[in-house]
């Protein structure tokens, strides 16, 4: 993996007077003030006889039904319009194979009466540098990311505000060997970053308000149930369990952020957002990441970082009502050993998890949140298991997860609205780290896990599952 992004950033230069970003000198004679779309027949004649413009977009309603799409570098699309998509199945804005793209201060949104959306709104690929800064999504009820970028580098998302973008759909894994089932679930992602080098999300909001985990809406849209996708149910390997059950109780699905492509997502900054209501709040499979800052609050899982994560540090998060865990590293079943060439085979470089820090994270008011009702029982084995949950890898084949270091972090035990702490946790263990079975020579559980100076307030059956300090 080539993480040198050097020439990306060739005669890309930002001037900076007094806090404010000024043109280079001579820029201001070369143009006036921004063209407005509104001398336009349509947004997209705007955007086409403006390569390399800034266009400003005025206050009111811009109806699309096609995506605005743009493919000139040096584009900058600014104003307090809203750009209102009406094809659910078109994205509002489309970036592609172009650089130094803005959009600024904008909204787009598709129809609140009109059908769930089938598409991202803002889809950026094969692009670098481009800025989606202080930006309204707002509800895209999809399956897709509100925002997603694939394949870039160097891109920013900033200040933005994402409402309302789940919706209810299937999950369908029938394509996939080792799960090959499919469910209904509620579904959607606020921002996905996939296959992407040097991307910073810094100060968003990600919030959902109109699908939470309810009982009401399980039973409404039989959220959970197995049903058949476009190839037969198999059950793999990982849909065993499933198989047997016959219920799907992860049908709560989708991330508030999410970056993914481990092998080709790498230095990923996830700073300073702020989410709410989520199944996932954020999904990291990414090298050299760094995730920090961020307010989770109301999810199933807080953040997790699986699927060949190396190099990572996680500091300084608040997570709130969160009810399954609210942090969890692991490798995932596209965690891989390193791989000779075979015959027309080319080598496969490791992608394998660990080399963490975790470190000044505070979790208050575990288990009252939205999911707790579906991840309890009555009895305290069916808690769920820990707060902070290190795990070993899904498959037998995937090397282990290595080098962690949890420390100076602080898990409260007992509610907001019951401060004086007299109900019993609602997890069994601050910590759990999955140990090596005695006797066993199974390689793919965790090792050189360290654990000190945190507050761990204990759950029903103490701290940790195995005792601590850990000498794995």
């Amino acid at each position: 993996m080539n993480y040198m992004l050097s020439s990306i950033w060739a005669g890309f230069v930002t001037i900076v007077v007094g806090g404010v970003f000024a043109l280079p000198a001579g820029a201001a004679e070369s143009g006036g003030g921004p063209e407005s779309t509104a001398d336009y027949p349509t947004l997209q004649a705007a955007v086409d006889a403006n390569p390399g413009g800034e266009l400003y977009l005025p206050a009111g309603d811009h109806p699309l039904d096609t995506a605005l799409v743009i493919r000139q570098s040096n584009l900058v699309l600014t104003g307090p319009g809203r750009i209102v998509q009406r094809t659910p199945s078109q994205p509002v804005v489309e970036v592609r194979d172009c650089e130094n793209v803005t959009l600024r201060d904008i909204t787009v949104t598709r129809p609140s009466d009109g059908p769930e959306g089938k598409s991202s709104a803002i889809y950026c690929e094969g692009a670098s540098r481009v800025r989606i800064e202080n930006v309204n999504v707002l509800g895209n009820r999809s399956q897709n990311g509100a925002i997603k970028l694939e394949n870039c580098a160097a891109c920013r998302i900033a200040q933005c505000e994402i409402t309302d973008y789940k919706t209810i759909g299937v999950d369908d894994r029938t394509d996939n060997p080792l799960l090959s089932y499919a469910f209904r679930c509620i579904d959607g992602t606020g921002i996905v970053v996939s296959g992407c080098q040097a991307t910073q999300l810094i100060g968003n909001r990600v919030i959902e308000r109109r699908l939470l985990p309810t009982r009401e809406l399980v039973a409404q849209h039989g959220l959970g149930q197995l049903i058949e996708g476009q190839k037969p149910s198999l059950f793999g390997e990982l849909g065993k369990g499933i198989q047997s059950a016959g219920f799907v109780r992860q049908w709560h699905q989708g991330s508030a952020i999410a970056v993914t492509g481990p092998r080709d997502t790498a230095y990923t900054r996830i700073s300073d957002n702020y989410i709410e209501n989520c199944a996932q709040g954020i999904d990291i499979h990414s090298d050299n990441f760094l995730c920090t800052g961020n307010i989770v609050n109301h999810a199933m899982i807080g953040m997790k970082a699986m699927h060949g994560s190396r190099n990572g540090i996680v500091s300084n998060n608040l997570f709130s009502f969160v009810d399954l865990w609210a942090i969890m590293l692991g490798p995932g079943a596209a965690s891989d050993v390193p791989r000779p060439a075979t015959g027309e085979q080319p080598a496969v470089a490791a992608n394998d998890d660990g080399g963490t820090l975790v470190t000044g994270n505070v979790v208050s008011d575990f288990g009252y949140g939205n999911d707790y009702w579906n991840w309890s029982g009555d009895t305290s084995d069916s808690l769920p298991s820990g707060v902070i949950r290190i795990e070993r890898g899904q498959l037998a084949s995937n090397p282990p997860l290595t080098d962690v270091l949890i420390q100076g972090n602080v898990v409260t035990g007992r509610a907001s609205e019951n401060p004086q702490g007299d109900q019993p946790p609602r997890y069994r263990y601050a910590l759990v780290v999955d140990v090596t079975p005695q006797g066993s020579s199974e390689r793919h559980f965790p090792s050189n896990i360290r654990v000190g100076e945190n507050l761990f307030a204990p759950g029903v059956e103490g701290v940790c599952n195995t005792p601590l300090p850990l000498t794995n």
